[in-house]
């Protein structure tokens, strides 16, 4: 009869009419707050994390060819989206191609092809890869003083004046004084590029006067009668300089279309891997038919 009477009492407390059932029926509830609780915390943590993390800004370097255009892009694209900062500097085209990769920057402006090294290197047998998304095309032109009476030369031409073979205006057909040689520095991609397609190999002459920008070639022109240099078409100022033309042939914007003119390049922006999000949306905003006419405003061929 007692043990009757004690089980009963098991039983009671078991469905919570004794002080033991309470515990037992609080036990998982309190299993089930502190979950809730952990959840939140998680949760918590992540939203912080992301929020601090996200980047509403966007930082672009390198090929001072693109620099102007790239400037006019970025502020209609923050027009557009209030909040989003987009930082736009000069440098080279070398220098946006390693800060890129060094993760210095976003995006890199890069005005020319990449070496067969820097493929291998930076594309193939490195990961994330360097991507490169053509945004416009260009023509490098050649330029000289105001009142030159020379309009064009030949491609043979302008490389015997570059190599230092030509020193002298009247050797051309022209006035007697002395050519005075205006290029880019090393890391420019202009320079690159007017070498690959100019030079052939040979070697430039040890008296150029190089120049950081297509803006600091012409002035130095401007400056200096008797001066030769070499620009982006986008950048020619008519008021400083006259355009010669090459191998008979106008830089303008169809000869640049249609590639009869003889320097002619692809403009690409540059990022480390595909570009995703802030980036991607950017330059999507620039290969679209607005960001295309903001390219053919700058002098620029849209592609």
């Amino acid at each position: 009869m007692e043990k009757i009477i004690l089980y009963e009492k098991w039983i009671t407390n078991r469905k919570g009419g004794g002080p033991g059932g309470a515990y037992l029926d609080k036990k998982p509830k309190m299993l089930l707050l502190s979950i809730a609780i952990l959840v939140l915390i998680i949760v918590s943590i992540v939203l912080v994390v992301n929020y601090l993390g996200r980047s509403d800004e966007i930082t672009i370097a390198g090929s001072t060819t693109i620099y102007p255009i790239m400037e006019r892009v970025a502020d209609e694209y923050m027009a557009e989206h209030p909040g989003l900062k987009i930082y736009v500097m000069g440098g080279s085209s070398g220098y946006g191609i390693k800060a890129v990769l060094s993760g210095k920057i976003d995006i890199g402006c890069v005005s020319r092809e990449l070496t067969d090294q820097e493929r291998v290197e930076y594309c193939r047998f490195r990961y994330p890869p360097l991507v490169l998304t053509p945004i416009a095309s260009d023509g490098i032109v050649l330029i000289t003083y105001l009142g030159n009476p020379i309009d064009g030369l030949t491609k043979e031409e302008v490389k015997d004046i570059y190599a230092g073979r030509i020193k002298n205006w009247k050797e051309l057909g022209g006035e007697d004084k002395k050519i005075t040689v205006i290029g880019r520095i090393k890391d420019s991609g202009t320079r690159d590029v007017f070498k690959g397609k100019i030079m052939g190999g040979k070697k430039l002459t040890g008296e150029i006067i190089e120049r950081s920008s297509n803006d600091a070639v012409m002035d130095t022109i401007f400056a200096n009668e008797g001066a030769i240099g070499y620009v982006s078409l986008g950048h020619v100022d008519p008021r400083k300089v006259e355009v010669l033309t090459l191998n008979g042939i106008k830089p303008s914007i169809e000869s640049i279309s249609n590639g009869s003119y003889p320097i002619v390049r692809t403009l690409y922006m540059v990022t480390k891997g595909e570009p995703k999000g802030l980036e991607r949306e950017f330059i999507d905003f620039i290969l679209s038919e607005k960001g295309q006419r903001i390219i053919e405003e700058g002098g620029f061929v849209s592609i």
